[in-house]
């Protein structure tokens, strides 16, 4: 991927494939999802276009955890061709998490292996944007506040951050 800018304008992104005459090549070289729990709907299918002229290709679309949440449209044919790689409905059935796959295509000339990432995130009700504390030097420390977070029984990493030193506890 090149990025140009000229002068003042907005930047222009560019995606290069470097495609060796008689051989198969795939553009994006990577695809990620992102899906939210609890989901009913999954997320658009994204494109995949190969190319290689006349090439004849057969796909198979695998994943390293979590089952066969990964496919891939059409299996088979001849490039140039688009294809649309998409989750399948076992992605809903998803604990929150990271999940790898890939596309390989075979052709005759070469394969190609096209990683796929899949985030699955908990859903929960936002915390309060911020708490603040009230302190005067040398006085009693200010009463505790509390909210809940919660995320379906799932794990839910968190991070406190502060200004002017640790004197926050959790």
């Amino acid at each position: 991927q090149v990025t140009a800018t000229v002068g003042t304008l907005s930047p222009a992104i560019f995606a290069l494939t470097n495609v060796v005459s008689g051989m198969l090549a795939s553009t994006p070289g990577t695809l990620s999802f992102t899906l939210t729990q609890p989901a009913t709907t999954l997320p658009p299918g994204q494109p995949l276009s190969l190319t290689g002229a006349g090439l004849a290709f057969n796909l198979v679309a695998s994943t390293v955890s979590g089952g066969n949440w990964l496919s891939v449209s059409p299996t088979s044919g001849t490039a140039p061709a688009s294809l649309v790689v998409s989750l399948s409905s076992a992605a809903l059935q998803l604990a929150p998490g990271s999940y790898s796959g890939s596309i390989a295509i075979q052709s005759a000339a070469n394969q190609v292996v096209v990683p796929v990432s899949l985030t699955v995130l908990a859903s929960f009700d936002p915390p309060p944007s911020a708490i603040s504390f009230v302190a005067v030097s040398q006085s009693p420390t200010p009463q505790s506040q509390t909210f809940t977070l919660s995320s379906s029984n799932h794990p839910l990493p968190f991070l406190i951050g502060t200004s002017g030193g640790p004197w926050l506890t959790v």
